[in-house]
């Protein structure tokens, strides 16, 4: 039996100037944590975007290549980010 896993919830891209830009976010970044929670699939990720609003601060743990790295954003409002 071949079972298909959630695409894990890898960032697409970064706006220039949006939040994820000066948290210093690339594209390709993997995203592990968001607060207290662990991120397996981009529906996680979309889950703990749609429970924040603009203003939020989070704290984000993603790995690079093979580090890991922590950094702390405010969510802005709209499609940046």
């Amino acid at each position: 039996v071949h079972l298909a896993r959630p695409p894990m919830a890898y960032v697409e891209s970064v706006v220039r100037g949006s939040p994820a830009d000066a948290a210093g976010l690339l594209p390709d970044d993997l995203v592990f944590r968001v607060d207290d929670r662990t991120i397996r699939t981009c529906r996680d990720w979309d889950e703990v975007l749609a429970a924040r609003r603009p203003g939020d601060k989070l704290s984000l743990v993603f790995k690079r290549g093979d580090t890991m790295k922590r950094v702390e954003l405010v969510l802005a409002s709209g499609s940046e980010g």
